[in-house]
């Protein structure tokens, strides 16, 4: 082996490894960007999520609050349901002075609590239902139909025809 012919060996496997090492880094900077892109565009999903969620709770809460508990609180007789409390313990006083305040259970406020979220848990579940039916309908999009062409025995038939034609 000639000093050339070495020479020629040692930059042929040098090339091939400078460029094997050339793709390793290029699929490795192309995982590393889609990587990237798929978490910003999760966690600009996921913000905006919370942000409308956020304000969401705000007006069940408000809707709870301000219109369903009223009226069910007339319906009972006039309660306030946000206010019901079972006092276990009733408060010691001394005068105006309270010694030891009240023991209760604040069932107003959890009844409150418990509608609040069934109304959240509803809308959650309508919306669920709604982008799940709007998904399905678009995988039952039938595809077009493409043309029909001879069926194998009619290409067939028409290859022996033609065969016979050129041997008469």
């Amino acid at each position: 082996m000639t000093l050339f012919d070495s020479l020629a060996q040692f930059f042929a496997n040098w090339g091939a490894q400078l460029a094997s090492t050339f793709l390793e880094k290029q699929r490795y900077l192309m995982l590393v960007d889609g990587l990237r892109n798929t978490l910003v565009i999760t966690l600009g999903a996921l913000a905006i999520g919370v942000v409308i969620g956020g304000a969401f709770g705000k007006i069940t809460t408000s809707l709870v609050n301000d219109v369903i508990m009223p009226l069910v609180g007339m319906l009972i007789g006039g309660i306030d349901l946000g206010q019901l409390d079972i006092v276990l313990k009733p408060a010691v006083m001394n005068g105006d002075e309270v010694v030891t305040a009240a023991v209760t259970l604040g069932i107003g406020t959890f009844l409150t609590t418990i509608i609040d979220f069934i109304l959240v848990a509803l809308v959650i579940f309508l919306m669920i239902k709604a982008i799940n039916r709007f998904h399905k309908k678009k995988e039952e999009a039938p595809a077009p139909e493409e043309p029909k062409g001879p069926t194998s025995e009619e290409l067939l038939t028409e290859i022996r025809d033609l065969l016979k034609e050129k041997n008469q």
